[in-house]
């Protein structure tokens, strides 16, 4: 009798007097616990009340405030991607996602909506003040106000991997996450109007075409609309710091992104819509190092 039938039945004989238990087959152990991957249900909704950034490099750093971070569903948003929706709540709770390690050692993080990859999953971001304060504690310059942020997500895909380079001929190995993202921003308000006198108000970050369909379609943007495929890869480099790489190589459209801005106040007065068409991202490659 191979080990793991024999104990699978001592297990069941030991507990025999509190319940009736059948010793598995090693086929149906396999069946058991041989499953690949994991499967995690997202519930979630965040609050923050303060997140501060010190300078500890100065001997008299001053320090960055980001106050009243949420993270949440869209409780009583009404339209998403330009439909109607009824559903929302406040936290972000239909998002499933999945862990998978392959036999080299990569790791695969997806996350799809539980309707669907074509059904999207809300969420709200929103910030109080933003400032920052001087080596006393004391506020010091503002600026941000307030930030608000509503949209949806379609996907969610996240790999890690071994990689290697060459730097002045010697190979090297280092660990690369790729994230790749499919989303839409359905009202974005930015208050920056103690700071610079600018506020933006109901601003739209969509896929390449949505400039295009709007200029067609007007309000009416079909429930097709594309919404915008977010790309990065991101590594250490060979001196220390951390690089975020947006060039996407052969995926198509790829960080590229139309953004309308309905509303645009400056001071006193709104200034109109502002419109930005194909907004690229994707020749750009973002190195942040602590300095010296």
């Amino acid at each position: 009798m191979k080990k793991i039938t024999l104990a699978s039945c001592v297990l069941a004989a030991s507990l025999s007097a509190q319940a009736e238990l059948q010793p598995l087959s090693e086929y149906d152990l396999h069946a058991v616990t041989g499953q690949g991957g994991i499967d995690i249900a997202l519930d979630v909704e965040i609050d923050i009340g303060e997140i501060i950034y010190v300078d500890t490099d100065a001997t008299d750093g001053g320090s960055v405030v980001i106050q009243d971070l949420h993270l949440g569903g869209g409780e009583g948003r009404n339209r998403l991607f330009g439909q109607p929706v009824s559903n929302n709540t406040s936290r972000i709770d239909a998002f499933t996602f999945s862990i998978d390690a392959a036999s080299n050692g990569d790791l695969s993080i997806g996350g799809v909506s539980t309707c669907g990859s074509a059904c999207p999953v809300d969420f709200l971001v929103s910030t109080g003040a933003i400032f920052t304060r001087d080596s006393d504690g004391d506020r010091a310059v503002n600026l941000v106000d307030s930030i608000s942020m509503y949209g949806g997500a379609l996907y969610f895909n996240m790999d890690v991997s071994n990689r290697t380079r060459t730097v002045d001929g010697a190979t090297q190995n280092y660990t690369n996450l790729r994230m790749v993202t499919e989303f839409g921003i359905e009202d974005l308000d930015i208050d920056a109007s103690s700071s610079l006198g600018l506020k933006i108000e109901n601003a739209v970050v969509a896929g390449s075409q949505y400039l295009e369909q709007k200029a067609v379609l007007g309000n009416n943007v079909p429930a097709s609309r594309r919404v915008t495929q977010l790309f990065v890869d991101m590594y250490a480099d060979a001196e220390g710091g951390v690089v975020f790489d947006f060039r996407p190589g052969a995926i198509l459209d790829a960080n590229i992104m139309d953004i309308d801005l309905a509303s645009v106040t400056v001071g006193d007065g709104a200034i109109g819509r502002v419109a930005i068409d194909d907004l690229n991202l994707s020749n750009i490659a973002i190195r942040v190092a602590g300095h010296d």
